[in-house]
């Protein structure tokens, strides 16, 4: 879907886990990593963490063409949540 879409910018507003509950899986690799999804090749190229989320730069790759995406992570929603809980 983000290759047919062109999308350059996931955001994620979870993270895996909220109070000891799974929220989602992880379904990109770690740093450093690449997975191979069918045609497809998803490779983290870095992960920066900030105070209130992490950004993530991936490079996605299918078969002779590339594309770089950016994944945000909003954590900010998350300890703000935990705050008012």
């Amino acid at each position: 879907m983000i290759w047919e879409q062109s999308v350059s910018m996931i955001v994620m507003l979870t993270q895996c886990v909220e109070r000891g509950k799974n929220k989602c899986e992880q379904y990109w690799p770690d740093a450093g990593e690449a997975k191979h999804y069918g045609d497809m090749q998803v490779r983290t190229i870095s992960e920066s963490m900030l105070s209130s989320f992490i950004i993530r730069l991936f490079h996605v790759q299918l078969v002779s063409s590339s594309l770089f995406i950016f994944k945000i992570s909003n954590l900010l929603l998350y300890k703000e949540c935990i705050k008012n809980f």
